[in-house]
């Protein structure tokens, strides 16, 4: 009996044993699986905080991508911050390295207070590492296609590393030195770089690289003016002649207080030169007239002559028309 008691509670003891050990693979297997759903919540929520990392970087990124390059695209602001910047070959090419944009005073120069620049940091997530001004290649006679390359690094996210172009325009003087830059084609054919000055003679504190630079941005200057007698009081007629000869259009005006006019101004539709004058006509006329004659011809016109003589044909029936002496000033515009 002692025998089958043993064996039965020996049975019983087995099977207890048993349960227990089951008991025990259970509870390692139900932690390993929990273990490798943590692992993958835990790889998922890291994922996630990356990708949210990211999508802010990107955003970041491209905001002061933006911003740079909307400075950028005022050729006024462009020009005047790489204005004698030397350009030379072979390209493509880094010809300024660590670029810094600074703010724009009224006075038409850049103060010392930095906008952004190499180095800088923002929302403590992304820092400027690279803010280089890049020209890839020859565009034509004095003309090139740039770029601002920013480079720039995160702390978090996917991506660490990234990099912006903004396109630039870049026109230089007959030195190599940038004379005029934008975003915009048009604006490096003509717009305006600086502050206008009427003659250009103060083209350095006005913001411009050079006096022809100034005069050619796409406004009218002052470049010869005389008085009633036809005597020079600012610039020359071959000064005059000149910018005629290099394209550009012509109108003459009369200074405030002349005739008690508070100002008065007529494009030339023509210009022609007669010995040592040259003559500014509008209007309509059968032909060129024959200045050796004192009148234009039988069809309304006008003309002014460097020597100061004023004109204004009368009508059809009366060719003669008023024939006055006075001050003009002479405008050109590219």
């Amino acid at each position: 009996m002692r025998q089958n008691l043993c064996i039965f509670h020996g049975g019983e003891m087995n099977t207890q044993n048993k349960q227990n050990g089951f008991s025990m693979i259970s509870v390692i297997v139900a932690a390993g699986i929990f273990s490798v759903i943590s692992l993958g919540l835990a790889y998922a929520i890291g994922n996630a905080l990356k990708g949210a990392s990211h999508l802010r970087n990107v955003e970041i990124v491209d905001s002061v991508s933006d911003l740079i390059g909307g400075l950028a695209g005022d050729p006024d602001y462009c020009s005047l911050l790489f204005n004698g910047t030397d350009i030379s070959g072979p390209f493509p090419k880094t010809i300024k390295s660590d670029v810094q944009f600074y703010e724009l005073l009224s006075t038409g120069t850049l103060g010392a207070n930095k906008i952004i620049g190499q180095g800088q940091l923002f929302e403590n997530f992304i820092k400027i590492e690279n803010l280089d001004l890049v020209v890839d290649n020859l565009f034509g006679s004095g003309r090139y296609l740039g770029s601002i390359v920013i480079k720039m690094k995160a702390n978090t996210g996917y991506n660490l590393f990234f990099t912006r172009k903004v396109p630039l325009m870049i026109s230089t003087d007959s030195t190599s030195k940038v004379s005029n830059c934008s975003t915009s084609f048009k604006n490096t054919l003509g717009a305006r770089m600086g502050s206008f000055s009427e003659t250009c003679t103060d083209f350095a504190s006005t913001g411009w690289s050079s006096k022809n630079s100034c005069l050619q941005d796409g406004r009218w200057h002052m470049v010869f003016s005389h008085n009633a007698a036809g005597a020079p009081t600012f610039g020359t007629e071959n000064d005059l002649v000149s910018h005629i000869d290099a394209g550009a259009a012509v109108r003459i005006g009369l200074p405030p207080g002349t005739f008690g006019l508070d100002g008065f101004y007529q494009l030339c539709e023509t210009t022609t030169r007669q010995g040592t004058k040259l003559v500014c006509l509008w209007g309509p006329r059968p032909e060129v007239p024959n200045w050796a004659i004192s009148q234009i011809g039988p069809y309304k016109a006008g003309a002014a002559f460097t020597n100061g003589e004023l004109y204004w044909s009368g009508k059809p029936d009366a060719p003669t028309g008023p024939d006055v002496n006075t001050k003009l000033n002479w405008l050109i515009k590219y």
